[in-house]
């Protein structure tokens, strides 16, 4: 495996508020919150540290903010050792949070305030930190911001240009999205890995029947993996029949940055250059393993994914 491989991580670094609950209260009734506890969250840091446990170099491009929640933010990356040649500080905003409800089954809802993570400048993406950058990570939070798209589209241009391929991960909050910022991203897109809802929502918004085939019909798209919750995850390219795998059987208790868990084990596999079905085994496995865990990420190992792989009764010979 190749230790030096860089993968930018753009998205949000903030502090997720956790409230345990029995069940979701009806609208306008009370409920019971069991716990509380905060942690750091966000896009960016739940794929980079997943990537960081895989021996890939993350570089996580984001704002943090000179307030409390900011401190809090830089005292947990410098903590982890994360390379911060892509983070500033915003000194006059704070960064944002999130609060998360999780019921007994482990699912969650999110409310989230904005804060200076989803700013994007010019001075994010020096060429003096992204001159090497093989792979790019981008969430469809940092889409929201339509005031610095223009820059963004046209920094990771450039980058994809030189041979960084870029891989994109719509969100759930993709419906908010315009369609003329989807499509610009879509152009320079590698990589795709929808949920199916996210699908559908694309769909509706582009008036199109079926997602895959417009996106390989119209843009640079190699590879779209579609994630189906129970249903397991199929990766599909331009010409060849898809390929399907499995959900894991986990002892679930959050189900809290499994997708982005997710996508930094569909770029460990494609960094590696692993075969569509390994790509599956290794990103299924991560985001298996991080919903074993109260918290949006966790610390594990590579030789943690394969013992979870053959435990599943897939076998591992790399």
């Amino acid at each position: 495996m190749n230790h030096k491989t860089k993968v930018l991580v753009l998205g949000g670094v903030i502090i997720d508020n956790y409230y345990l609950v029995e069940k979701y209260a009806n609208k306008g009734t009370d409920q019971i919150i069991k716990e509380s506890f905060k942690r750091i969250g966000g896009c960016a840091v739940n794929v980079a540290f997943t990537l960081k446990n895989l021996n890939v170099l993350p570089l996580i491009v984001s704002k943090i903010g000179s307030g409390p929640n900011g401190n809090f933010v830089k005292e947990y990356l410098d903590s982890y050792d994360f390379c911060q040649s892509c983070i500033q500080i915003d000194e006059e905003k704070d960064s944002g949070f999130s609060i998360c409800i999780i019921d007994s089954a482990g699912e969650r809802t999110f409310y989230t305030k904005k804060g200076c993570e989803g700013d994007f400048t010019d001075s994010l993406l020096l060429d003096k930190a992204t001159n090497d950058i093989e792979y790019i990570y981008l969430t469809g939070y940092y889409l929201l911001n339509h005031q610095v798209f223009d820059l963004l589209c046209a920094k990771l241009t450039r980058l994809v240009n030189k041979g960084a391929k870029l891989v994109f991960d719509p969100g759930p909050l993709i419906g908010e999205v315009d369609n003329q910022t989807l499509k610009k991203i879509l152009s320079i897109t590698n990589i795709i890995t929808p949920n199916q809802k996210e699908a559908i929502i694309m769909e509706k918004r582009q008036g199109i029947l079926d997602f895959k085939k417009w996106a390989f019909k119209n843009f640079p798209i190699e590879k779209i993996v579609l994630k189906k919750g129970d249903g397991g995850v199929s990766l599909y390219t331009k010409y060849a029949e898809p390929t399907n795998y499995r959900s894991y059987t986990v002892d679930t208790i959050d189900t809290t940055g499994a997708g982005d868990s997710f996508a930094g084990g569909v770029l460990y596999g494609v960094i590696n250059g692993l075969s569509n079905r390994e790509i599956l085994m290794y990103a299924q496995a991560c985001g298996a393993l991080t919903t074993t865990h109260m918290g949006p990420h966790l610390s594990f190992t590579l030789k943690d994914i394969k013992n979870l792989i053959n435990k599943e009764g897939d076998s591992i010979v790399r």
